[in-house]
């Protein structure tokens, strides 16, 4: 009878278990990714947006609301930011019909910094690959 065995070398093994409590690791990266991405489509709203008779009041209004390391969300204290993005055709609480068109800025912005984004994701991940 042939009897066969196999080892795993030693070195190996250490890579296993630390790589085991990735999820844990990998957490605060990627709430740290989150949040600077988030920085990064906040600072292009400005970019895609020409609004007639603009003030920068909307464009500079986001911020941060939320950031784990699953989602994040933006928002702004603006009341007329929802009705800017989606757009409006009604009467407001004046009265007033006026017609909004959606201008889907947020996403623009999204769209504008993806790449930046992407750059962001890559070089936290490959840092949390690197210390495990």
């Amino acid at each position: 009878m042939n009897d066969f065995s196999a080892e795993f070398e030693p070195e190996f093994l250490a890579v296993v278990a630390r790589m085991a409590g990735w999820q844990a690791s990998f957490a605060p990266v990627l709430q740290r990714a989150n949040e600077d991405g988030a920085d990064v489509i906040i600072a292009k709203i400005p970019t895609v947006t020409s609004w007639q008779n603009g003030t920068g009041i909307l464009d500079n209004s986001f911020y941060q609301l939320e950031s784990t390391p699953y989602s994040i969300r933006i928002t702004s204290d603006v009341p007329y930011a929802a009705r800017q993005h989606y757009g409006f055709d009604g009467v407001d609480s004046l009265g007033r019909r006026i017609p909004t068109p959606a201008t889907y800025f947020v996403d623009k912005a999204i769209e504008a910094a993806s790449s930046q984004v992407e750059d962001i994701y890559t070089q936290y991940t490959q840092q949390a690959f690197d210390n495990l």
